[in-house]
């Protein structure tokens, strides 16, 4: 195992924003797009130089809709807000990755690329975006340090459009935000080096701790978010995140309650690859109906963490009909799954957890389940995996605060003081699995624990579960 990790880790390293970079990606263009007419755009001043005003004039000569084809240059000073002028529809595709490359002003002003005023359907792919963090000495513009941002607040919202094949570094808060509009696809992207940290410094930005729970952390960095109801719907697939000071992939409801329609909905995490998240890799906080399916995570934490941070994939607030399926997580400072949804119906199915706990800051599981003070209701665990080698945490699976329980299927190895941990919860069945501790019992079963049956092909000899008093533990007959 440990040489397969640091396979891994070699294998995906921090990008770098150059003219000679041969990471790139295959030109793709939408059917769409190819209805649009096609205007190429370079020196348009004719200065001898590319900076954002050339694309400025570009995007002038597109109205009222275009493919605007970026040359292979390096653009100096780029921060452009695109508004809704373009009712015929906007695609800006770049040469590729590694060979346009748009540059943040300094000081940063706004976003590279700002999409407001309602404009649906827009398209971004095929370039690379430098935020030049560490050029960065305006403190007061850290939030407005961003790569692509759809954000305007208007009644239409600027819909259905795709980021593909862009890469993008080195921004101080985040590399793709989506705010206000609905149905974005967010596929192939990879997104390096956001946000500072002690362990991604940003020698001219000083301050305080930008986090009480870190730190360390200067400002919050967030690969891509998905931020509000306005940004329900999205797919984020197979896209590739690294070393952000916070988290990596976000679903997030701001200031949402249980109940509240004004969570983010039906949005889709799959296929990602996310590593280096100081916080979380990735997440759904708040949302309902959000999928978490087929990711990898891996090497979650760094230092100044406070509490039960470094998780892998978690899920938090008011978050609901929430499913985290047949992900990979391993390396992680703290839990590899930390679900705490403060709402109702979860499924963490056919998942895989190894050398989680690596930091142990309290008492945690590599699998750590808690509900909401009157308990979150209906709760499916099936067919996950622990690995042994999690001798750091103190559970393979810790699950507390929750009705409605059905533990079904899977292996769960390893912990310092029990397999499976089982508190305050009520109406749960264990079947189908088989746990083994490093040391204490397979199964721990608290006396908060009421109406418990453990069926008859659960592959636990008796001896190693230990109940301290539930009430209505049944054990099923073969």
């Amino acid at each position: 195992m440990p040489a397969l990790l640091s396979a891994r880790r070699r294998r995906y390293g921090i990008i770098h924003l150059t003219m000679v970079l041969v990471w790139t990606f295959t030109l793709d263009i939408a059917v769409s797009a190819e209805a649009l007419r096609i205007l190429e755009s370079g020196d348009e001043n004719q200065d001898g130089r590319y900076t954002g005003e050339d694309l400025e004039l570009g995007l002038q000569r597109c109205r009222p809709g275009c493919l605007l084809r970026i040359g292979p240059h390096l653009y100096e000073d780029v921060s452009i807000v695109i508004e809704n002028e373009f009712p015929e529809g906007l695609t800006i595709e770049g040469a590729g990755s590694g060979r346009s490359i748009l540059r943040s002003p300094v000081p940063v002003g706004g976003p590279v690329f700002w999409l407001k005023g309602g404009q649906s359907g827009v398209v971004f792919s095929h370039f690379g975006l430098d935020g030049r963090k560490d050029e960065q000495t305006n403190l007061s513009q850290i939030s407005e340090s961003v790569g692509i941002r759809v954000s305007d607040l208007s009644r239409r919202g600027s819909d259905a459009g795709r980021i593909e094949s862009v890469a993008i570094a080195h921004f101080l808060t985040a590399g793709i935000l989506v705010r206000d509009g609905r149905n974005w696809q967010i596929r192939d992207n990879r997104v390096d080096d956001i946000g500072c940290h002690t362990s991604q410094p940003c020698p001219l930005m000083p301050g305080a701790d930008a986090d009480p729970h870190v730190k360390g952390r200067r400002t919050v960095g967030y690969g891509i978010m998905l931020n509000g109801v306005s940004a329900s719907g999205a797919l984020v697939e197979s896209n590739r995140v690294s070393n952000v000071s916070k988290i990596g992939i976000e679903a997030f409801s701001s200031g949402a309650t249980p109940g509240s329609k004004d969570r983010i909905r039906d949005a889709r995490l799959i296929k990602n690859r996310v590593s280096g998240a100081v916080s979380v890799g990735i997440t759904s906080n708040g949302g309902v109906g959000i999928e978490i399916i087929g990711n990898e995570v891996w090497d979650s934490g760094g230092p100044g963490l406070i509490g039960n941070g470094g998780a892998g994939i978690s899920c938090g607030g008011p978050s609901e009909k929430i499913l985290i399926a047949d992900n990979v997580v391993y390396d992680t400072d703290g839990s590899g799954l930390r679900i705490g949804c403060k709402g109702n119906d979860v499924t963490v199915r056919g998942n895989r957890v190894e050398a989680a706990c690596r930091r142990n800051l309290v008492e945690q599981g590599a699998i750590q389940i808690v509900g909401r003070k009157g308990r979150g209701r209906g709760i499916v665990i099936e067919n996950n995996v622990v690995d042994g080698a999690v001798d750091r945490c103190t559970y393979a699976l810790l699950l507390v605060q929750w009705d409605d329980v059905q533990l079904l299927g899977g292996r769960y190895e390893g912990g310092s003081r029990s397999a499976i941990y089982v508190g305050d919860s009520k109406g749960v069945r264990v079947a189908d699995l088989e746990a083994s501790a490093l040391n204490g019992p397979s199964v721990w079963i608290r006396p908060d624990v009421t109406d418990i049956t453990i069926a008859a092909d659960v592959r636990i000899d008796r001896a190693a579960i230990r109940d301290t008093g539930a009430t209505d533990l049944v054990f099923e007959a073969n």
